[in-house]
């Protein structure tokens, strides 16, 4: 739970980015022994962790990092981390200028770190596909998105209430399992997302068909994307 400066809260998972301000420009990222990682860094790593596994389908994380005078840009996916190179906010103040315009008014949620191939629906259609799922008992929030997830092919799967498994873990597959149903009378089906080193040897998971037949469903892989280290992005439905 974050706060705001009008002692609002606010979500992880409604939060584009985020920011981290340490007080000297010596608690800055960058470390003299390569073995050493900064507090800085820690902290900043924590935050992508709670801010990816809070928006299940985001490919990477974007920081802000300030120490001192002195800032950079932190892009946190699951393989690690890549830094911006640092500059100073008082010498190079057009370019920190363009970096929080840039932040916070003129990129997308796409820029920012959610994958491309999937989109949120907007309010008046989310709350009908949640009327039309709410019989199956996958109960939600009003507020929780509802997340279009198109794959090879141009089918378009829809979640349907909150994810059955997300990851908690910054490095890794990033997994997160869903329901979805390609329209409202279709089969209850999941949907499996996670990571891949590369595409070949694509390693293939059992799904199930249904909450209520928990049969194997198949081994058929859609569509894969890659993320900033070039790992690959793994759809599977039946």
């Amino acid at each position: 739970m974050l706060i705001t400066s009008d002692k609002r809260q606010v979500l992880w998972r409604q939060n584009g980015g985020f920011c981290e301000i340490k007080p000297t420009a010596g608690q800055g990222p960058k470390s003299k022994k390569p073995k050493l990682v900064k507090e800085l860094v820690c902290q900043a790593a924590d935050y992508a962790t709670l801010h990816l596994s809070a928006r299940p389908f985001q490919l990477f994380s974007v920081g802000l990092l300030i120490f001192g005078s002195e800032f950079c840009v932190a892009i946190f996916d699951r393989a690690g981390v890549l830094f911006s190179p640092i500059n100073d906010m008082w010498k190079d103040i057009g370019i920190f200028i363009r970096v929080i315009r840039s932040l916070t008014c003129h990129l997308s949620s796409v820029e920012l770190g959610r994958d491309p191939t999937v989109t949120i629906l907007p309010d008046p259609q989310r709350e009908i596909w949640r009327n039309q799922t709410g019989e199956l008992g996958c109960e939600v929030p009003k507020d929780f998105p509802t997340f279009g997830v198109v794959l090879m092919g141009g089918r378009c799967w829809y979640t349907v209430g909150l994810p059955i498994w997300t990851s908690v873990s910054l490095l890794g597959r990033g997994t997160c399992v869903w329901w979805v149903q390609e329209n409202a009378t279709g089969p209850l089906l999941v949907l499996k997302k996670y990571m891949e080193t590369c595409f070949p040897n694509v390693r293939i998971h059992d799904l199930w068909i249904s909450r209520w037949s928990p049969s194997c469903a198949g081994q058929i892989t859609f569509g894969r994307r890659r993320s900033l280290s070039g790992r690959a992005t793994t759809y599977h439905v039946p």
